[in-house]
């Protein structure tokens, strides 16, 4: 216990010297690493999760901004928390665990959005810029707002891919010793068949229904289930290459290529990803 209140102490220093909102978001899963640590081979007990709500309430009460408590439990507390929870069993689902930690991060995200506003600052003012500076060239005005309105109705989407991203790394820092086995296991899972069921309910509340906020609704779900055909599509086709019997050399320059033009032709991982969740081509059995 003594370990484990000097790491929340140190957390709590931080927060007061305003260091988590200092550092780069991508920076953040750094973070988690003491307390996944700590929790390898001691259970995460009711006693632990007051002592990190207690510090959360310090930090709130001592910290310059509430941005420094926002943090600490969003991107920090409850990430670390999934992990430690899932190394608690015997086989850990890394892709599952991984998109379970991205949308406990997304949640923080959008938390932070919201409270950034107080602050005269937000995610959604930047992406409003950058979407302004990305599309201002386009001559057609009716076309460029069109554009501008679908690309801000989709920000809390976008806002996923940040946090998928953000998963991905906590899971590489604090699964080092199983990274093979993660990487195994990513190159070998397949989406359940229900996000068929998920698309199709996006589908209608975009086009059946005439209330705006549903409809975004829609329009937002419906992105994250492309994202998730996307990433699924990706790996599946990178799944062939490593199990092709070219060179090691060889793999990693195809890998990287791939990596390349995915980008340029995204439509094809996103087809496949589709096709295989439904037809099962590789025969994995590793569900999401």
């Amino acid at each position: 216990m003594r370990i484990r209140f000097i790491i929340s102490i140190l957390y709590l220093i931080l927060g007061i010297m305003s260091i988590y909102t200092s550092l780069i978001i991508f920076f953040i899963p750094l973070l988690t690493l003491p307390l996944v640590k700590f929790h390898l081979n001691v259970k995460l007990t009711v006693k632990y999760i007051f002592l990190d709500i207690v510090i959360g309430i310090l930090m709130y009460l001592t910290a310059t901004n509430i941005m420094e408590s926002i943090i600490y439990i969003t991107l920090i507390i409850c990430p670390a928390y999934s992990i430690i929870k899932a190394q608690e069993k015997k086989i850990i689902n890394y892709p599952n665990l991984t998109f379970l930690t991205g949308t406990i991060i997304w949640g923080g995200l959008l938390l932070q959005g919201e409270a950034m506003k107080y602050y005269g600052y937000s995610y959604y003012s930047e992406y409003k810029l950058l979407i302004n500076d990305f599309f201002g060239s386009i001559g057609d005005v009716t076309y460029y707002l069109a554009l501008e309105e679908l690309m801000l109705s989709i920000y809390p989407s976008t806002l996923f891919m940040s946090a998928l991203l953000l998963s991905f790394i906590t899971m590489s820092i604090n699964q080092k010793r199983f990274q093979n086995l993660l990487v195994k296991q990513l190159l070998a899972f397949k989406l359940s068949k229900s996000i068929i069921l998920i698309s199709i309910l996006a589908i209608i509340m975009i086009f059946i229904t005439d209330i705006k906020y549903v409809s975004e609704i829609g329009l937002n779900l419906m992105f994250i289930v492309f994202i998730l055909f996307y990433i699924s599509g990706i790996w599946a086709i990178i799944s062939y290459v490593t199990k092709s019997n070219i060179p090691p050399f060889a793999k990693l320059l195809v890998v990287i290529i791939i990596l390349l033009l995915l980008p340029v032709i995204p439509i094809f991982p996103l087809l496949y990803g589709i096709l295989d969740t439904i037809f099962n081509f590789r025969r994995v059995e590793l569900k999401v």
